[in-house]
C-alpha cells in the first residue's frame, strides 16, 4: 500500500474535489470522525470551517490541513469495511486519531483507493509506517507502476467544469515556468481554460483577484467564472507573483536551447504552418496572435520539453512579432513596386496619330500629354547662276 500526505494552506481545494467526486457518482464517503454531520449531508464549505476553526488554534502551524491518499496494491481485493477498518487504523498510527476527518472512496478508475481530508496541528512531518500492510497482509505498491501521472487535456464542458479548471491551473502552475500573467494566459489557452485579473477598490481598500473561464476551440466562453479562491491558494496572485520570480533562473538556463531550435526551425520553414509543424514534432508550440487584418501583434513560444513559457521579444528580437511578420508576409513597399511596374507597363507602346505620321515607336507616359512630332522644314532650293 502507497500512503501519500500533502499539506497546504487551505482545505477548500482538496475537499471541493472529493465531494464534486461524490455528487458524479464516482466516488462515495466511508466514514467520518468528530463530526457532528451525518455522512450524506456533509458539504465541503461546512467541512471546510469545522478543519478551519481547529486549525485556528495553532496560529504558528502554516500548512495546517493534510490530504491523505492511501492506494492499496491491484492485488488487494477488500470491502468497504475492511478499507474503512484500515483507514481508521492508520490514522490512529499517525497520530491522527482525534482529529477530525473525512474518508472517501474514488471508483472511478479499476484501482479503488481512498481520499482522506483533515487537520494537522501538531503532528506534522511524522514517519508513515508499514504496520498496516504487515497486519493484514497486503502486498506493498509500486508507485512508478500503479499510480498514474494525470495530465491535463481539453476541457470538457460536458464534465465538472471547475474541477477541470482547478486541476488544469494547479498542474501547469506547478510544471510550468513563466513570467507574466499574459504567458500564463497563453499556456491555459491550449487546454481551453482563460483567465482575467480582477482590480479594483472596495471601502477605500484595494484589491486583486482572478478568475478563470472554460472556453471552446474558438475561445469563446463557456459557462460561469470560477474566483481563484475557489479553485485554492496556489491559483491566487500572491502565488502567481511567486512563480514568475522563481521561473527567471530557469527560464534563463534553457532560453539558448530554445533560440537555437526556434532559428533552425525558421531557416527550414517556408511557410507559417510549415514552421508550426516543424515546432510541434519538437515538443513545442508556437501561438502567433493576429489583429483583424492578420497581421502578427504577439508570439508566445511554449516548449514542452523543459516546461518553459515566453514570449517571443524575450528571447530576442529575432523572435519578435515584426520579425515573423516579415518572414510570413510580403512587404507593402514589395506590393507597391509591383503594382507601379504594372501601371507602366498598361500604357500603350504605340501612339496612332493623323497627319502625316502614322505611329510613334515612342512610348507613351503618363501625364506626358500626346506624342506630337515636329513638322519637317523645306529647305530652300538654292539657285545656280
Amino acid at each position: 500500500m502507497i500512503a501519500k500526505i500533502s499539506t497546504s494552506d487551505s482545505p477548500r481545494g482538496a475537499l471541493i474535489y472529493n465531494c464534486e467526486k461524490v455528487e458524479e457518482g464516482h466516488a462515495k464517503i466511508l466514514c467520518t470522525n468528530k463530526l457532528w454531520q451525518k455522512e450524506d449531508t456533509i458539504a465541503a464549505n461546512q467541512f471546510a470551517r469545522v478543519l478551519e476553526k481547529k486549525a485556528a488554534i495553532n496560529k504558528n502551524t502554516k500548512n495546517a490541513f493534510v490530504h491523505i491518499s492511501l492506494n492499496p496494491s491491484p492485488e488487494d481485493n477488500l470491502t468497504d469495511e475492511q478499507l474503512s477498518e484500515i483507514a481508521q487504523e492508520y490514522m490512529q498510527k499517525i497520530g491522527y486519531g482525534e482529529q477530525p476527518y473525512i474518508i472517501f472512496k474514488h471508483e472511478d478508475i479499476d484501482r479503488h483507493h481512498l481520499h482522506i481530508v483533515t487537520t494537522n496541528i501538531d503532528s506534522q512531518g511524522k514517519k508513515i509506517t508499514n504496520e498496516i500492510e504487515k497486519k493484514y497482509n497486503l502486498h506493498p505498491a509500486d508507485m512508478k507502476k500503479d499510480l498514474k501521472i494525470w495530465a491535463p487535456g481539453k476541457i470538457d464542458p460536458t464534465k465538472n467544469v471547475s474541477s477541470q479548471i482547478r486541476y488544469t491551473v494547479k498542474h501547469l502552475i506547478k510544471n510550468y515556468n513563466f513570467q507574466s500573467f499574459n504567458e500564463f494566459k497563453t499556456l491555459l489557452s491550449l487546454y481551453n481554460v482563460d483567465a482575467q485579473e480582477l482590480k479594483g477598490e472596495a471601502n477605500r481598500t484595494p484589491y486583486s483577484g482572478i478568475v478563470y473561464f472554460a472556453t471552446d476551440d474558438e475561445k469563446k466562453r463557456l459557462a460561469n467564472p470560477v474566483k481563484s479562491s475557489i479553485l485554492g491558494k496556489f491559483a491566487g496572485v500572491a502565488n502567481l507573483s511567486k512563480k514568475y520570480a522563481s521561473s527567471f533562473p530557469l527560464l534563463k538556463a534553457s532560453s539558448e536551447q530554445l533560440k537555437n531550435t526556434l532559428s533552425n526551425a525558421m531557416k527550414m520553414a517556408s511557410t507559417e504552418n510549415d514552421l508550426t509543424v516543424i515546432l510541434k514534432r519538437r515538443g513545442i508550440d508556437l501561438i502567433l496572435r493576429k489583429n483583424d487584418n492578420g497581421r502578427i501583434y504577439g508570439v508566445t513560444v511554449i516548449d514542452h520539453n523543459s516546461k518553459s513559457v515566453m514570449n517571443g521579444s524575450r528571447l530576442g528580437k529575432e523572435f519578435s512579432a515584426n520579425r515573423f511578420q516579415e518572414l510570413f508576409s510580403v512587404p507593402d513597399n514589395a506590393q507597391k513596386t509591383t503594382s507601379e511596374k504594372t501601371v507602366v507597363l498598361e500604357q500603350p507602346i504605340f501612339s496612332f496619330i493623323s497627319d502625316n505620321v502614322s505611329v510613334s515607336l515612342m512610348p507613351r507616359f503618363a501625364g506626358s500629354g500626346p506624342f506630337v512630332p515636329k513638322k519637317k522644314k523645306k529647305r530652300k532650293k538654292r539657285m545656280i547662276t
